[in-house]
């Protein structure tokens, strides 16, 4: 039973095109920051068209609704710290809340840039040509720092007081003690490596020499094999192409412009012992499933065995909605999916631990003739259902379009229109 992934398209370029002369001109992008904060996730990235775009999104992790996302044009810098979206706007400094709106304030120039908190100050380092300088946006002072570098790709973190300082190709770094300014020698431990990758806000990859790969993370420890990145495909992309890829959570990334949802199922090994068999009162179908097994799977079985007592309850179960016993058995033994409509009814009926794998197994297998019988399945799953019309939205014509709303209820008709709320505004 292998992980499946679902994901989300969280830029959508047509909107910056439409203000670029020839819409089919070569892009860059990068990804500016990605930040979970109280089940929202905000997320920026930097176009660079014949102008810099810079998209700026903020997404609820629970439903995957977007519930902001906006662009700001020639913007080439963002970062988002205390509520406050920092933006360096024609290489000028800009403050943006929806409070208040976009606010210039003040600035001293640099290209290389990075922003954090420290001491409850927000501060800015700035590089122009090999010179650094540190800019206190609090209290409006510049501080030079002791670093000499030429280099302009370099991978930056803040962490207990100290601004680390790895340059992406090569084993050279450098940390910085802010409060004491100054550049301290031996701060880490690390093994040979020959390329540093920032994979988020506090993680770096470095590919090694015989090109495995260790991630640091700055509560200084170094880890192996991660599963966000047990994906062959995506480790062998960041290893050798300019991938963006941004680590979330365990179940979460983002990949280029899209947000993957990882999805993973259990299998049960097989216990004879205090066996429960479910059998279906409209036909012969039955299964003895081990009932430690049910009760640490099933929310309808924890349930019935905490009400009674060991030498009260039944050794066998009747029930019409145990008919698919069968489909439910080969799945949670061996993970074989027979038919996924009726393993989602026995699991949702069950409340069974993978009903969110099962989702994201339909959404990937899902026959598209179906797409309202099952959309309207998810109706206890918002954020199931809304990954699902961004998928369906993704492949079909303004004609299908048409033709899909037509045949929506009320209800389904309501979701669409909270879903299609969001529009990108351009600043």
């Amino acid at each position: 039973m292998g992980t499946i992934y679902s994901d989300i398209d969280i830029t959508n370029l047509k909107f910056i095109e439409r203000d670029v002369v020839n819409s089919n001109c070569e892009y860059n992008y990068k990804i500016s920051f990605c930040k979970l904060i109280d089940d929202k996730l905000y997320i920026s990235y930097i176009y660079e068209f014949s102008e810099f775009y810079c998209s700026f999104i903020i997404l609820d992790i629970k439903t995957y609704a977007i519930l902001e996302n906006k662009i700001f044009k020639d913007c080439t810098f963002s970062d988002f710290i205390d509520d406050d979206l920092y933006l360096v706007i024609d290489e000028n400094l800009h403050k943006y809340n929806n409070e208040d709106g976009l606010v210039e304030i003040d600035f001293y120039y640099g290209y290389k840039k990075f922003m954090f908190k420290h001491n409850d100050e927000v501060y800015f380092l700035l590089q122009s040509d090999s010179d650094f300088n540190l800019y206190n946006i609090s209290n409006n002072t510049l501080t030079s720092v002791p670093l000499n570098l030429y280099y302009e790709k370099l991978n930056i973190y803040y962490s207990n007081g100290n601004l680390f300082i790895f340059i992406n190709n090569k084993k050279e770094y450098y940390v910085y003690d802010i409060d004491e300014n100054k550049i301290i020698n031996d701060y880490l431990e690390l093994p040979e490596y020959k390329q540093s990758i920032k994979i988020s806000e506090n993680m770096c990859m470095f590919i090694l020499e015989d090109d495995e790969y260790l991630i640091f993370d700055f509560n200084f420890e170094i880890t192996s094999i991660n599963t966000h990145l047990g994906d062959i495909k995506l480790l062998h992309d960041l290893k050798n192409k300019d991938i963006q890829y941004y680590y979330i959570d365990n179940n979460h990334y983002l990949f280029n412009n899209k947000l993957y949802i990882c999805s993973n199922g259990n299998i049960n090994d097989l216990s004879k012992k205090n066996l429960i068999t479910l059998k279906s009162s409209i036909s012969d179908k039955q299964e003895s499933i081990s009932k430690d097994i049910l009760i640490s799977r099933c929310e309808l079985f924890k349930g019935i065995f905490e009400l009674y007592d060991e030498k009260d309850s039944n050794n066998e179960l009747i029930n019409e909605k145990f008919e698919d016993i069968d489909i439910y058995y080969d799945y949670i033994t061996n993970g074989k999916i027979k038919d996924m409509l009726k393993l989602f009814d026995i699991c949702l009926y069950f409340g069974d631990i993978d009903i969110e794998y099962i989702i994201n197994y339909i959404i990937k297998y899902i026959n598209y003739k179906n797409i309202h019988f099952i959309l309207n399945k998810l109706n206890d799953f918002p954020k199931y259902k809304n990954i699902l019309l961004n998928k369906y939205f993704k492949h079909i014509t303004k004609e299908e379009y048409i033709n899909f709303i037509s045949k929506c209820d009320y209800d389904l008709l309501k979701h669409i229109t909270i879903y299609n709320m969001n529009k990108i505004l351009t600043n």
